[in-house]
């Protein structure tokens, strides 16, 4: 009984690692072509790096600095309650793998809030498409077998 709790436990976190790996390679690779994007049809690239692009860059700061402590919370709120209810279903880790990505940008923002405008809705959809990816990736290795 034991060893089974301990060998569940050890796939929850190998589970968590490699789909917080996914996460982060997929930010890295959609906001990377987003920056891209933004860079070839901008006028202002001409004379230097415009201000939308430099509030992008500034939000992948904010995640590569902030990123484990802002995204830890919900996503182990999202596995713990997957693993207690036995939920198996992907749907739930797509959409919690979603929510949890998405804490990033918002989080900041509420953090920030005299500071900061609310994100562009594309930055929104980076963080929420690279968690639905990270939800998979948890499913594909823990979550089927909840």
């Amino acid at each position: 009984m034991i060893w089974r709790l301990i060998g569940r436990l050890f796939v929850v976190v190998i589970g968590f690692f490699l789909a917080a790996i996914a996460c982060f390679m997929l930010l890295t690779y959609l906001g990377g072509q987003m920056i891209s994007n933004e860079m070839a049809s901008s006028p202002e690239f001409q004379g230097g790096l415009p201000e939308q692009v430099m509030d992008v860059f500034g939000a992948f700061a904010f995640m590569l600095a902030i990123y484990p402590a802002t995204t830890i919370l919900p996503a182990i709120v999202a596995i713990v309650a997957g693993e207690v209810g036995r939920i198996r279903s992907i749907l739930y880790y797509l959409v919690a793998g979603g929510a949890a990505s998405l804490a990033i940008p918002l989080l900041y923002v509420a953090t920030n809030a005299a500071d900061v405008d609310m994100p562009t809705q594309s930055l929104l959809m980076v963080f929420a498409t690279a968690g639905f990816g990270a939800g998979f990736v948890y499913w594909l290795i823990a979550g089927r077998t909840a």
